[in-house]
């Protein structure tokens, strides 16, 4: 797992030790509903920095694309 994906994953983790009650089986959800926003807001981010004024919709995208895969560590 890349090095972004790990701090994600424990931030994650630490919202679910702080919002969870031993034994009220929450901790495993509130985890991964975290992890999951906290993916999607990275994603997110990227995509808005990846505009530049004046390209054309695919150029966008492109950059989108390849810049969301560039900063989780993933390959095509």
């Amino acid at each position: 797992m890349n090095e972004r994906l790990k701090e994600l994953a424990n931030q994650a983790w630490r919202h679910a030790d702080d919002n969870s009650r031993d034994g009220d089986g929450t901790h495993g959800w509130l985890y991964r509903d975290k992890f999951a926003e906290l993916i999607v807001r990275q994603c997110a981010e990227v995509g808005v920095d990846s505009v530049e004024d004046g390209d054309d919709l695919d150029a966008i995208m492109k950059r989108v694309h390849n810049n969301i895969l560039k900063h989780f560590g993933v390959k095509e």
